[in-house]
């Protein structure tokens, strides 16, 4: 039997460099929900005297090298709601953790943050999930049990090779657990990551849209983008409000649909753009637009992140595509630690700005828009030169 983590709402935190003392639990403050995986992150650094080459796996394989070792609290849906809490936003986190070691600090770090955790679930006889990260000068390897293990790959200056992730305990996340905590907490606005089952996913996009609650997808990796069209007629319904996937998730999604979804017509072709709102598009951006108007026929928004070429938003508005583009922010190379929870660090805090504007979700070309992705993307630039999952 899961056991329920209770916690107190009163939290003291410091915003901005002014001390905020917030007063949780209230009517009058919009809570946003995250459900998702709460992870920890094991990140493995090279020392920089050590003679391993990235582009030759043998100089690194097969032996052990000397480093170093942080741990640090992860998971997508705990870094989007520490994002969107440290923004000044009453998170909950609807998650499972085991019984383990890794599951005492995990919960003893979000307690310490002053975020809630009686959304969160413990399982006996589970083990928490444990993200192994491996950066460009450093490899350690570790034995896999039943963790929620993520095993990064980072190049020299920070960027994400390749990954592997072991998260068998979030498949404990039940549509029964989202249900109770919708019931009992009545948010505002709610966030699903793809570490959820198929079933969690619909149910909860179906549940929350017959409360008249949005629900925004974070799609997390290419193939946990796709289960959400595993249920059809929650899609066709615009059970799903809102999207955040990068240039590659949007692109599967998109061919994915055209498989499963009705066909429909395309009302949008990229001939039909004008030359004012194809100009100062980078090529990347200009290469999703395809999949991103066939996608905005079944999600209101889609917020597609670009990473170092920056954001990009389309959606429908009055019969017409509304395309809006955010140049990134400038960052130098040598400023990145590491590229972990960067995206989620943007999320969070877009979906912290929502929250408090949810009319935003209704109109793409409202002003705000401009001030709701300029904190996302500081956020994303405060995690990349940070070692930890969501920079301060």
């Amino acid at each position: 039997m899961p056991s329920l983590i209770m916690s107190s709402y009163h939290s003291i935190r410091v915003l901005n460099r002014f001390p905020i003392i917030r007063h949780f639990g209230t009517k009058s403050e919009p809570l946003l929900m995250v459900v998702g995986g709460a992870v920890m992150d094991i990140t493995s650094t090279f020392a920089m005297e050590t003679a391993v080459d990235i582009k030759s796996p043998s100089s690194f394989l097969h032996t052990s090298c000397p480093g170093t070792v942080r741990q640090n609290l992860g998971g997508v849906g705990r870094n989007v709601a520490e994002a969107a809490y440290r923004s000044g936003t009453d998170t909950l986190l609807v998650s499972a953790v085991g019984s383990d070691l890794a599951s005492k600090i995990l919960i003893d770090g979000i307690k310490k943050s002053g975020m809630r955790v009686e959304g969160i679930r413990q399982y006996g006889g589970e083990t928490t999930a444990v993200g192994v990260i491996f950066q460009e000068w450093l490899l350690v390897f570790c034995l896999i049990m039943l963790y929620q293990i993520y095993n990064a790959l980072h190049s020299p200056d920070g960027q994400l090779i390749s990954a592997v992730a072991d998260m068998n305990v979030f498949k404990m996340i039940t549509s029964s657990q989202v249900l109770a905590a919708l019931e009992s907490h009545s948010p505002s606005l709610v966030c699903c990551d793809g570490n959820l089952e198929p079933n969690v996913l619909c149910d909860t996009a179906r549940i929350a849209s017959n409360l008249n609650i949005p629900v925004h997808f974070e799609p997390t990796s290419i193939p946990k983008s796709l289960k959400i069209f595993e249920d059809t007629a929650t899609l066709t319904a615009g059970c799903f409000k809102s999207i955040s996937p990068n240039q590659h998730e949007l692109a599967a999604m998109s061919n994915t649909a055209r498989e499963v979804l009705p066909e429909v017509e395309e009302r949008y072709k990229m001939s039909e753009l004008t030359k004012h709102q194809l100009d100062g598009l980078p090529d990347t951006a200009i290469e999703c637009l395809p999949y991103a108007l066939h996608l905005s026929n079944f999600f209101r928004v889609i917020v597609t992140k670009l990473g170092e070429h920056g954001c990009l938003i389309t959606g429908q508005a009055n019969g017409k595509p509304v395309l809006r583009y955010f140049k990134p922010h400038a960052i130098r190379s040598d400023q990145i630690k590491s590229v972990t929870g960067a995206g989620d660090s943007f999320v969070g805090v877009m979906l912290s700005h929502l929250n408090r504007n949810l009319y935003c979700l209704k109109d793409l070309e409202h002003p705000y828009w401009q001030e709701v992705i300029h904190h996302a993307q500081n956020a994303a630039i405060r995690t990349l030169q940070s070692h930890d999952a969501v920079g301060v």
